[in-house]
């Protein structure tokens, strides 16, 4: 096993609304076409995964009026990227 870089952006308010949070890795990237199936429940790559990691994230942050999206190329590794709403100071 080998290990790979991971970086966190530090967060960044995009807007006075929206929270902007970036994770990458310098992996082996993504195939393309595993993109479109990555946040279905069940799938996963993993011999011993179940494939609900990024399903249920995904279904967490939309539940909270969020997005996540993903980059990837092969070879290069993979972004993710959450867009979360801010909660401004005084106010849940």
């Amino acid at each position: 096993m080998s290990s790979k870089q991971l970086v966190t952006d530090h967060y960044s308010l995009i807007t006075d609304h929206y929270l902007l949070i970036t994770v990458r890795d310098t992996g082996l990237g993504i195939p393309p076409e595993n993109l479109p199936k990555l946040f279905e429940p069940l799938f996963t790559t993993k011999a011993h995964g179940i494939g609900l990691g990024l399903a249920v994230t995904k279904k967490l942050v939309e539940a909270n009026d969020g997005r996540i999206e993903v980059e990837s190329e092969p070879g290069k590794g993979a972004a993710f990227t959450l867009l979360l709403p801010a909660v401004k100071e005084g106010k849940s």
